[in-house]
C-alpha cells in the first residue's frame, strides 16, 4: 500500500489540507504546494473581476464563424 500526501511548501503543516498551483513568469515554470492560508495571493488572482491594465483579452471564436466570416470576405471582394 502507498500513500501520497501533500504538505504546504510553506508550513508545512502536515494536518492541513494542500493544493498544488503552477506558476509561469517570463517562460519559466514552478510548481508549489500550498495550504489556504499561504495560497490566499494565488486565490486573490484567480478571483479579480478584471484583467490587469496592460493584458489583452482574447476572444473565442467557433470555425464556423471564422468560415462565415471568410465567406463573407470573399463574395465582399467578388462584388467590388
Amino acid at each position: 500500500m502507498k500513500v501520497s500526501l501533500t504538505v504546504c511548501d510553506v508550513c508545512q503543516d502536515r494536518r492541513r489540507e494542500a493544493k498544488t498551483y503552477g506558476v509561469v513568469s517570463e517562460g519559466r515554470t514552478a510548481e508549489t504546494d500550498r495550504c489556504a492560508e499561504h495560497a490566499a495571493p494565488f486565490e486573490a488572482l484567480f478571483a479579480a473581476k478584471e484583467p490587469r491594465s496592460g493584458r489583452r483579452r482574447y476572444q473565442v471564436t467557433t470555425m464556423e464563424e471564422i468560415e462565415a466570416r471568410k465567406a463573407n470576405q470573399a463574395s465582399a471582394r467578388t462584388q467590388s
